[in-house]
């Protein structure tokens, strides 16, 4: 992946290509840069793809709100968007903005909640 930049205006890079593998050593790389600093530490690396933005959104919103995975929201209404709208009394733009479906999962850390979502 080093190899594939190529600096622009000092503020962005262009790249030739971007696969799971790229994505993996970047992160990588951010880690290993970032695990001296022994401070809590977010990597977030992801497409301007709104369609998927807007997804990982709702996953984040549900995992934060109800303190579980969006599969286990998914399996506990049998994917009934209806049945979960009505069960936490939503209106449909509120239930909008949760995933009930795979994606992401809750991380609990002493003094810390975060979680981590994927999308494909």
């Amino acid at each position: 992946m080093a190899q594939k930049l190529e600096k622009q205006k000092g503020d962005s890079f262009t790249l030739n290509g971007f696969t799971v593998q790229d994505a993996w050593e970047l992160g990588h790389l951010l880690h290993v840069r970032l695990s001296p600093l022994l401070t809590p530490t977010m990597i977030s690396i992801s497409l301007p793809i709104a369609a998927r933005l807007g997804s990982m959104a709702r996953k984040r919103n549900t995992v934060l709100r109800f303190g579980c995975s969006t599969w286990y929201m998914h399996c506990k209404f049998a994917g009934d968007k209806e049945a979960f709208r009505s069960k936490y009394g939503l209106s449909p733009q509120q239930a909008g903005t949760y995933a009930i479906r795979g994606g992401a999962v809750p991380i609990h850390v002493p003094g810390f909640e975060g979680m981590v979502a994927w999308s494909w």
